[in-house]
């Protein structure tokens, strides 16, 4: 960046950057920057510019987004100024449009088939472990038919399928003693 500002000496600049920029290659915590930052605030003050530079976070200008980000402006005739009129926070209700026709798609009539729109704030649908916010493939028939029996085996890999099995156990899911009686499968 260095190097395109001496080449092209612009009459001012923006630059963006994560906001762990500021306390990057800090010594400690009573520093209010680190040496990378500091390091630039030389580099560009160095090559002629009044620079400032300030953490803006999305959230405070009308954006539904927490994203903290360092701003640095610098100019060629005087330091810029970082202050700004900020915005309340959006609030999800205000953003949200309520009243409009589902979406209409294979998995959206599966998924309304077998969960009520109320049912489904704050699900996820996914095949991890996630307890009782994740809406598991098989319980949708995403793939097909499913059985009582099967979602709960499938449940039950779900839940053990991380777990370390020695030998002895490895025929074995725990919870699942009658599965193997009941289906004829012998697992070892």
């Amino acid at each position: 960046m260095a190097r395109i500002l001496k080449a092209k000496k612009p009459k001012g600049f923006i630059l963006e950057n994560v906001e762990g920029l500021v306390t990057h290659d800090r010594k400690d915590s009573t520093q209010k920057i680190g040496r990378t930052l500091t390091v630039i605030l030389e580099t560009l003050e160095a090559l002629g510019y009044y620079v400032s530079w300030k953490v803006l976070n999305a959230k405070d200008f009308g954006i539904p987004q927490n994203r903290k980000r360092i701003y640095l402006t610098g100019s060629l005739k005087s330091k810029p100024d970082l202050s700004f009129e900020t915005s309340p926070s959006p609030k999800l209700k205000n953003i949200l449009e309520s009243g409009l026709p589902t979406e209409s798609s294979p998995f959206i009539k599966k998924l309304l088939k077998k969960f009520p729109p109320s049912e489904l704030y704050g699900k996820s649908v996914k095949d991890k472990r996630g307890g009782k916010n994740n809406i598991h493939s098989w319980d949708i028939e995403l793939k097909g038919a499913v059985t009582e029996e099967e979602k709960q085996l499938l449940n039950i890999l779900l839940k053990e399928r991380r777990k370390k099995m020695g030998f002895r156990n490895r025929h074995r899911l725990d919870g699942w003693d009658a599965f193997d009686k009941s289906a004829n499968f012998n697992f070892l």
